[in-house]
């Protein structure tokens, strides 16, 4: 398959990508199954492997690439399911906390949507329609690790989608987290 003209653009200067999410959302979430958790409160949130990276990735980052760390942006019009084993914690980061290393999400086919938006309105810019992808789609990717010291978690009495009342990881107990199924 073709590597979307529109995404590897994007995705050698993701400042772009950057700026859309900055300008548009303050918090991001991240599922992750229960017994991962101790190895989260040790190390945060570490990028982990996902096959099918774009050639453009992979010639860029090299392995690398393959390896990454999917976020939902609170606000976005789509709430992918997470994927993981149940029961499953919600944590979140703010914006000013993602790693500087961020692109629309290739795992999620947003790749395709960004070039399918770029034909469908050639005039717009990188940023539109990165802007566009990620709320359309709900989710963005790190290719760099998520720091422990940034991450809150989602507790029982506190199941608000906004995360910011959120205790940080660090100052949460197992015994109050809220707990999806």
């Amino acid at each position: 398959m073709t590597t979307p003209e529109i995404a590897v653009v994007l995705f050698d200067d993701m400042n772009i990508v950057r700026s859309a999410v900055v300008s548009a959302y303050e918090w991001f979430t991240h599922d992750t199954a229960l017994k991962h958790l101790p190895l989260i409160r040790k190390h945060g949130l570490l990028p982990h492997l996902v096959n099918g990276a774009p050639d453009a990735v992979i010639e860029r980052l090299g392995c690398a690439g393959r390896h990454i760390v999917c976020v939902h942006p609170v606000g976005a019009d789509l709430i992918p399911q997470s994927s993981q084993q149940r029961p499953y914690v919600r944590l979140a980061v703010r914006v000013a906390d993602l790693p500087q290393r961020v692109g629309l999400d290739w795992s999620y086919g947003c790749w395709e949507l960004a070039q399918i938006i770029k034909d469908d309105s050639p005039h717009m810019t990188g940023l539109d329609i990165s802007k566009a992808v990620i709320r359309r789609r709900g989710s963005l990717i790190s290719y760099d690790p998520i720091g422990v010291s940034t991450l809150r978690v989602c507790c029982n009495r506190d199941q608000s989608y906004t995360p910011a009342p959120w205790p940080m990881l660090a100052d949460a107990t197992d015994d109050k987290l809220a707990k999806f199924e």
